[in-house]
Formats: C-alpha cells, sequence, structure tokens
C-alpha cells in the first residue's frame, strides 16, 4: 500500500500525513500511518466531515465493491487543524509547507498545501483536470476559491483528478 510506497523511498520518519479533505478516496488510507504517530492535518471540520459521512461511505463500499474493500478502514481524527481563511506553516527542515484552509467550497473542509521551494500547489478536489468536478459543497464557494488560488506564486498545481501535476 501508500505506506509500503514510502518506505521504500525513505526510512525517515512520517511526521505529517495531511488530508486536503474528507472524501473516502482522500482519508481512508490514514489508518496505515497511525504507528508512525504523525500529526493528521486536516481542516477544522474535518472531523466532524469524516466521523459523520464514514458510515455511509463504508456501505456503500460493501454493496459495491465487496466486503473486503472496507476491512482495516478506521477514521483517524486530525490532531493539526487550521480554519477557513488562515493559514499554517509546517517546517520539514529546509522546505516550508504553507497549510491553508478554505471556506465551504467542493466540501465544507478543504485545505491547499503550498510548497514555496517549488512553487508547487496541493489543490485536492479544489482542482480536478479531464474530469468532471463533483461537489459536496457550494458551486458559488467553489468558484470564489479557485479564483483565489489563481492568484498563489505557484508553477504547477497537484489536482485530486487528473494528471500527477499540471502548470498552473
Amino acid at each position: 500500500g501508500l505506506r509500503a510506497a514510502v518506505r521504500a523511498k525513505t526510512d525517515l520518519p512520517v511526521l505529517y500525513v495531511i488530508n486536503t479533505h474528507g472524501h473516502p478516496d482522500h482519508v481512508f488510507g490514514d489508518a496505515a500511518f497511525k504507528d508512525d504517530k504523525p500529526q493528521f492535518v486536516g481542516h477544522e471540520k474535518l472531523g466532524r466531515w469524516v466521523a459523520f459521512k464514514t458510515p455511509y461511505y463504508l456501505e456503500t463500499l460493501k454493496t459495491f465493491v465487496g466486503p473486503e474493500a472496507v476491512r482495516g478502514i478506521e477514521v483517524v481524527q486530525p490532531t493539526l487543524t487550521v480554519k477557513a481563511g488562515e493559514s499554517r506553516q509546517l517546517d520539514l527542515g529546509g522546505r516550508t509547507l504553507t497549510i491553508s484552509g478554505w471556506p465551504p467550497a467542493h466540501t465544507d473542509n478543504d485545505i491547499t498545501v503550498f510548497d514555496s521551494k517549488t512553487k508547487t500547489l496541493w489543490t485536492g478536489d479544489l482542482l480536478f483536470v479531464d474530469r468532471v468536478p463533483a461537489l459536496d459543497g457550494t458551486i458559488l464557494g467553489w468558484l470564489k476559491v479557485i479564483s483565489e488560488l489563481k492568484k498563489l506564486p505557484a508553477d504547477r498545481a497537484v489536482p485530486g483528478h487528473g494528471p500527477v501535476s499540471v502548470a498552473w
């Protein structure tokens, strides 16, 4: 899985697991990192979202994929949060990530991650490329957040769905 892929690249400690929002394809791998004891980073509304939505997501997975699909999935509450309209810096030692919380857009718990060293912006599902975006939030909020994201000094973006990265 994902943890094994990380371990194949490095033996450095996993300090942070960052969740851009609470959809299952973005948070259901968190439990794999619990033994590493990282900070689980997310929007201040993420914990409520995953606690409320996870039973539905698990039932849907069981119905459409089968019971094996939900084995090992557990909700991991964020331990480090950011509010809408606020940003927090994560110092990785020679590299600083800026975690920014957004008002309701794709969901009510969207964050982005900006790496100032490489000018890379991780958008989560605030950006879909070559895909039709899905919204659990508000279309007007999403359009407003996209216009704010366009102002960031990024060179590239990592969308939530689509190619690995795109020119920003």
